[in-house]
C-alpha cells in the first residue's frame, strides 16, 4: 500500500455545515472484524457525527495521528508506541488458511515452523517478508517459500483454494471464506500469533467532545480483552 488508503463511513448528514467529524485511522485487521460493529453502535448514541474511516499499515498508524492526520489510531503491536497515548483495545489471533483435507489438518497444535515444507502466498502481517521475519522473533529452520503475494486477503484464499499455496490470515477475517471456499483455518500457536490491539490519541485532552465520546466507546468496549 503506497498511500492511505481512504474509506469513508458518515453517519448522519456528512455534508451539513457544522456536524461533529471524527477522524479514525486502523490497520486493515480492526477495518475487517471490530470496526464496523463499533461505528454502527456508536451511530446510533451519536446519529449527528461524522466518522470518515482510512485504512493504514499499523507502523504507520502512530505517527499518522501523532502529526495530526487522524484524531484516533488503532493498531496493533507488541508493546504501545512511542509519540502517542496508547490504550488496550482487542487481541486477534492469526491463522494458516489451507485446503480441506491439507495434512496439516491433522496436527492438534500448529506452529508456523510445521508448514515450512510448503509454498505460501503473501501479503504478510508487518506487509513484507523481511519485516514478517523481524515480527517473528527468532529465526525460522528454513526461509518461507513464496510463490505469489496478493494484498487482498479473498484473493489470497482464491489462490489458496487454487492449490498455489498457504495463507497467513487473522482468525477472525479467514472464518469468512471457510465453507464458500471449502478452506480450513488453522491457529497458529506461535507467540507472535497472538496480537494486541491498541486505540492510539496524540492528546486526550485535546480532542473534541465527539472524538472523546467515541475513545470512550471504543475503549469500553474493546479493553475488556475481547477477541475475534
Amino acid at each position: 500500500m503506497a498511500s492511505i488508503e481512504e474509506k469513508s463511513l458518515s453517519l448522519g448528514a456528512c455534508s451539513a455545515s457544522g456536524v461533529p467529524k471524527i477522524r479514525l485511522v486502523a490497520n486493515s485487521s480492526a477495518v475487517q472484524q471490530f470496526l464496523p460493529s463499533e461505528i454502527s453502535s456508536f451511530s446510533r448514541r451519536a446519529p449527528e457525527t461524522r466518522v470518515d474511516l482510512m485504512e493504514a499499515f499499523s507502523c504507520d498508524i502512530p505517527r499518522i495521528v501523532a502529526n495530526g492526520e487522524a484524531d484516533i489510531g488503532v493498531y496493533h503491536a507488541a508493546h504501545p508506541a512511542s509519540g502517542v497515548v496508547s490504550l488496550p483495545y482487542r487481541t486477534d489471533r492469526v491463522g494458516l488458511v489451507v485446503p480441506v483435507g491439507h495434512p496439516l489438518c491433522m496436527r492438534e497444535r500448529l506452529r508456523l515452523e510445521d508448514a515450512l515444507d510448503y509454498d505460501f502466498v503473501g501479503y504478510f502481517p508487518r506487509h513484507s517478508l523481511e519485516e514478517f521475519m523481524q515480527l517473528i522473533g527468532a529465526p525460522l529452520p528454513r526461509p518461507l517459500r513464496v510463490r505469489a503475494q496478493v494484498s487482498n486477503t479473498e484473493a489470497r484464499c482464491d489462490l489458496v483454494r487454487e492449490g498455489l499455496g498457504l495463507a497467513i490470515v487473522p482468525v477472525g477475517i479467514a472464518v469468512h471464506y471457510e465453507a464458500r471456499m471449502g478452506l480450513i483455518v488453522l491457529p497458529l500457536d506461535d507467540d507472535w500469533a497472538h496480537r494486541q490491539l491498541w486505540v492510539c490519541v496524540a492528546d486526550r485532552a485535546a480532542l473534541s467532545p465527539a472524538a472523546q465520546e467515541f475513545l470512550a466507546h471504543l475503549v469500553s468496549d474493546g479493553s475488556l480483552g475481547k477477541s475475534a
